[in-house]
């Protein structure tokens, strides 16, 4: 397998540009596109036949929680895992987050979080986590813009007890978000409404799976996006929404963007591939579906399908943050199970069986939903694109239909909640930085580790 400091030579290609399918050679030199054209001839240099196939720009990622701390001991997937199963699925770069202590000073755990970085064989950065609004923090988030290169914010509406913030405190994180020119990213939900009704089920013994659904109902997603709509309004902070799981969350989207405010939608592959009936599933198989926000109805499922199709929804995440069996288990309710499921590994897979196998959409929407959209949002230099200069991050695709199952999976969670999906298409080659790292169906085993993304 190939060094990212020699040349390789793609010949015969079809490559996914952002507009169009371009038919062509690529040259890559020390691990950047240095050539695209109809014909090149090269000395020296190894060379890979494509075959006609469609080459797409390494996948980005922009939500995932590896080696996240819980209750339960720290999620399946730390970053040596995770980053490995997201190459096998043609993700080459990801975002994951550093959420702060109460009182925490951001920059300080900031240097934690990266100490925390082990083995991890995607390049990667980081959002920060807002959990609170103090003296010193506005001097704070401007020292993670220019000290740090982080610049996206993130904050929870839900989780009041521990990391949520109130909307009065989002006004303040989105003014000064705006005058840094930084994204705020939030996960939407209505915190105290969801905390009343999970004490209310508790409180009656409702404690099986389907009461993590019901305690989180659509209006809880839609009504807290209705709120943050008007604060975009006022602010005009660039504002994202991660993980949009209901059809009128969307709709709301949708006006927004209709009037020119800058709010953008991410949804994950879980919320346009199952339904709520996943928690009538027997155990233990329905708590691979504890996640937050739920699996919703399947009226939202369409919802969501109509969405990516419009053009609503600008990136594809999977909030990847798988736990073991013995992990869920331990809660003996639904409110102790730990939140999360896996999905880095079937990400492209997913999305190309659903949308592209179809022709709902072209291969050309799905490079923008899988990287091209993502490394613009969040500013990654070089990413992104089949473009000269930028960084050879490259998927050979293969067309293959088989069972998410039948392929080696990376994660360590044992949970896996696509294993019985059937798949039309899969990552046939991987190319990090120039070098071949995922081939036959095999990752290699000495992978390169990868670079932290400083953000301009």
């Amino acid at each position: 397998m190939q060094n990212s400091s020699m040349k390789l030579l793609i010949k015969n290609a079809k490559l996914v540009l952002a507009e169009k399918i371009l038919e062509a050679d690529l040259l890559i030199d020390e691990g950047k596109i240095a050539k695209i054209d109809t014909q090149i001839n090269a000395t020296n240099t190894a060379v890979l036949n494509a075959h006609g196939k469609y080459i797409l720009p390494g996948g980005i990622d922009p939500h995932v929680h590896l080696a996240l701390s819980t209750p339960n001991g720290f999620s399946a997937d730390d970053f040596e895992t995770g980053s490995r199963a997201a190459l096998a699925g043609g993700t080459t770069t990801f975002i994951d987050f550093i959420t702060p202590k109460k009182g925490q000073n951001l920059i300080e755990a900031y240097h934690q979080r990266l100490a925390e970085v082990k083995l991890c064989a995607c390049d990667y950065a980081f959002h920060m986590s807002i959990i609170e609004w103090r003296k010193g923090i506005q001097e704070e988030m401007e020292a993670c813009v220019k000290e740090c290169g982080i610049n996206s914010f993130k904050t929870y509406l839900a989780y009041q007890e521990t990391i949520g913030i109130q909307f009065d405190e989002l006004e303040k994180v989105m003014q000064v978000a705006k005058l840094l020119n930084a994204m705020v990213t939030i996960h939407a939900e209505m915190g105290d409404t969801i905390d009343q009704l999970r004490t209310k089920a508790l409180k009656y013994k409702q404690v099986d799976s389907i009461y993590h659904a019901k305690t989180r109902p659509d209006y809880t997603e839609y009504q807290a996006i209705e709120k943050i709509i008007e604060l975009v309004r006022k602010t005009k902070c660039r504002t994202y929404i991660v993980h949009v799981s209901t059809a009128e969350s969307l709709n709301k989207i949708a006006q927004a963007q209709n009037e020119k405010l800058p709010i953008f939608a991410e949804t994950c592959p879980q919320y346009f591939t199952f339904n709520a009936s996943v928690y009538q599933k027997a155990d233990p198989e329905n708590l691979g579906f504890i996640m937050s926000p739920p699996i919703r109805t399947e009226e939202n499922r369409l919802g969501i399908e109509k969405h990516i199709s419009l053009g609503t929804v600008s990136t594809l995440g999977t909030d990847h943050c798988p736990f073991t069996l013995a992990q869920k288990q331990k809660g003996t309710n639904f409110a102790e199970i730990p939140n999360g499921a896996g999905g880095i590994q079937e990400r492209l897979s997913i999305f190309y069986s659903r949308f592209v196998h179809n022709k709902q959409l072209t291969f050309n929407a799905m490079a923008s939903l899988i990287a091209k959209n993502a490394a613009a949002l969040f500013q990654l230099p070089n990413k992104g694109e089949i473009a000269v200069g930028f960084d050879a991050d490259l998927v050979v695709w293969e067309e293959k239909a088989q069972k998410v199952k039948d392929q080696k999976l990376y994660s360590s969670g044992d949970l896996i909640i696509y294993a019985n999906e059937i798949i039309q298409g899969k990552t046939d080659i991987v190319i990090k930085n120039g070098e071949i790292v995922y081939q036959n169906g095999i990752l290699k085993t000495d992978l390169a580790g990868g670079r932290y993304i400083f953000r301009k």
